[in-house]
């Protein structure tokens, strides 16, 4: 890791099974997880902050959930890489404690296997999509839900090519606001693009000839 000049270097752990994996976590840190121990539950995982100046915090896996709110220390992780049934989910990272806590989300809480995609802002805002049309989000400590108007022919199925779900590199800086929602629908060879802007009220279903237009799709809407 290099910062401002200084460079520290740590060790990562590797197997068939599971990649390491890096992050930025804040101004003079990195979120660091690997498996030295070589297994494939995440509760056997390393979990550290790795800092320039060659200082390491080690982060316990907790699975006593906290209330879901948005905070600086709210980070999601990626357990499972291209797997439609290994996820992402939403820790809050307790540095002074040196804990690594789940939000408690149904299904988060537990590490639940359901294809979820978190919206990348969760310092301001929570909210996740499923792969089979629906998207929830945060609101006065309510969990809200809605299921997006896909279109009439579609089932989800990830080998078929019907599934929804969010990349966080789609926004612009400063696009995503509290309240301001987008996910993708993929249907056979179609993509159908779902925005709201006003905290899940009102749903736009915009068609989009492929990812790559999502951005300015975006940008074009304020």
């Amino acid at each position: 890791m290099t910062q401002d000049g200084r460079s520290a270097l740590f060790s990562m752990a590797a197997d068939d099974d599971t990649s390491p994996s890096v992050r930025a976590f804040d101004e003079r840190s990195v979120f660091a997880m690997d498996a030295p121990h070589q297994t494939p539950d995440p509760s056997g995982w390393r979990y550290r902050l790795l800092r320039a100046d060659g200082t390491e915090v080690p982060l316990n896996l907790v699975m006593d959930p906290v209330p879901a709110v948005a905070g600086a220390g709210v980070l999601v992780i990626d357990f499972g890489g291209a797997d439609p049934e290994s996820v992402q989910h939403a820790f809050l990272v307790d540095e002074r404690n040196g804990t690594l806590r789940p939000l408690d989300v149904p299904r988060n809480a537990e590490l639940g296997s359901v294809g979820r995609y978190w919206g990348p802002n969760t310092d301001e805002f929570l909210w996740f999509a499923y792969t089979d049309c629906r998207v929830y989000w945060i609101a006065g400590g309510t969990l809200e839900k809605r299921r997006l108007d896909c279109a009439d022919d579609f089932e989800f199925n990830w080998a078929g090519g019907d599934f929804t779900y969010v990349h966080g590199d789609w926004f612009s800086d400063g696009w995503l606001k509290p309240g301001r929602m987008a996910v993708l629908e993929r249907v056979d060879d179609r993509l159908i693009l779902h925005v709201s802007l006003d905290r899940g009220t009102t749903w736009q279903r915009i068609r989009v000839s492929d990812e790559a237009a999502v951005p300015d799709t975006l940008r074009q809407l304020g």
